[in-house]
């Protein structure tokens, strides 16, 4: 679920996505960063004495509650009913509670992050789908943006999603200029063009399903 990988340097001096959460290191030295990546999150240690951050671990799902000490982390998964992780990686981590138990009982939606072609570039929107989808058969649609407009919809479970999913409905996300988590020059694309060029990303979007 996490990987690491060679972040770019947007934080602190270039950077091009949104800071979600800040937390102090132990030894107060510097900062572990948590940074929006599209639909999921990365984590990035900003050392008081270097120029450069250090990429940590680029989250393959979206996070919520996070604390840390040394190595180690707390954190709680967004992408299905919460429970609390505790571990170094992906590769360690254990849960540590059990809130949501009864949903392991339940038909959720399964959720991935889906691009498209918009009139001015690249758009991506998160697509979840009914439990048991088949893709051979033809499902109604329902298209839920998000507010803001200066926002973004994360790989996040969400009950109101379920609730449609289970009546049959396939439900997009769409992340349409002017949302964070995609570079400045992306969030900053609606300037000026509040409707109809958002409107047109998303139609692209259901066009595309």
């Amino acid at each position: 679920d996490t990987q690491t990988e060679t972040a770019p340097p947007y934080v602190p001096g270039g950077n091009d996505r949104d800071i979600e959460d800040l937390f102090w290191i132990l030894d107060g030295g510097g900062m572990d960063v948590l940074v929006s990546y599209g639909a999921t999150h990365s984590l990035v240690r900003v050392d008081l004495n270097a120029t450069e951050p250090l990429p940590l671990q680029r989250f393959a799902h979206s996070i919520g509650v996070i604390a840390r000490g040394g190595t180690a982390q707390v954190y709680s998964r967004t992408d299905r009913p919460a429970e609390l992780y505790f571990g170094t990686s992906a590769s360690d981590a254990r849960v540590l509670t059990s809130l949501n138990a009864a949903a392991g009982g339940m038909q959720l939606p399964s959720a991935e992050a889906v691009r498209w072609k918009g009139p001015v570039g690249d758009v991506e929107g998160i697509l979840f789908k009914p439990s048991g989808y088949n893709a051979k058969q033809r499902y109604p649609l329902l298209v839920n943006p998000h507010g803001g407009p200066r926002g973004h919809s994360n790989l996040d479970f969400d009950p109101a999603v379920a609730y449609w999913t289970s009546l049959g409905y396939v439900v997009l996300k769409p992340n349409f200029r002017g949302s964070t988590g995609y570079g400045d020059a992306f969030t900053k694309g609606n300037i000026g063009d509040w409707g109809q060029g958002p409107f047109e990303d998303v139609m692209a979007g259901v066009d595309a399903l």
